[in-house]
């Protein structure tokens, strides 16, 4: 006869539906129990497993709290303010930061905090890089002589570099598409707003 461990009653039940395996590079052992919730190491236990060096690049992660908070408010401020002046639609904040991993009930509290941070930094830095993209849009839909690292997803639509021909007719054509995407936002909003509940 099998051992069969229940998980405790506070605990809800895993998903019926296992997810699909992580790629081999990125695989995770194999757990004991499967059904085991794993458990939140204490706050002290989790301190002294810590490695020294993470300990001492906190000051230098949190040292960026203060520039990310001005950054928020500066690149809203600035969407704010030019945006209805463009015709743009603004870039809606609550489709770039998601703050979820509060409620794992495996994490400490310190775990919990280092996850909200990181999910804010990586939501404003994604938040404003949509509101340049769509400045880039307006004023220089212009492609680099050599590509970047990294492109946000307007880019592939942008002029070729060096290609003068017919620019203004072109550059006032993707223009012209920011201006009609923001009056689309505007009228899904109202549909929204008229649709029952």
């Amino acid at each position: 006869m099998g051992l069969s461990i229940e998980p405790p009653p506070c605990v809800p039940a895993p998903p019926a539906v296992a997810a699909p395996p992580l790629p081999a590079a990125v695989a995770l052992p194999p757990a004991a129990n499967p059904t085991a919730v794993p458990r939140r190491r204490s706050l002290p236990a989790w301190l002294v497993r810590s490695r020294v060096q993470s300990l001492l690049s906190l000051p230098f992660i949190y040292g960026m709290a203060l520039p990310f908070v001005v950054l928020d408010a500066a690149i809203s401020l600035y969407q704010a303010a030019c945006f209805p002046l463009y015709g743009i639609a603004r870039v809606r904040r609550r489709d770039y930061f998601v703050l979820d991993r509060a409620r794992l009930p495996y994490l400490n509290a310190v775990q919990k905090v280092n996850c909200a941070y990181c999910s804010y930094a990586n939501g404003l830095l994604a938040y404003a890089t949509q509101i340049v993209a769509r400045t880039e849009q307006y004023w220089c839909p212009i492609k680099h002589a050599r590509l970047p690292a990294a492109v946000h997803a307007r880019y592939d639509d942008f002029i070729e570099y060096g290609d003068g021909d017919d620019y203004e007719a072109r550059a006032l054509a993707l223009r012209s598409r920011l201006v009609a995407e923001a009056a689309a936002a505007r009228e899904a909003d109202a549909a929204g707003r008229r649709a029952p509940r």
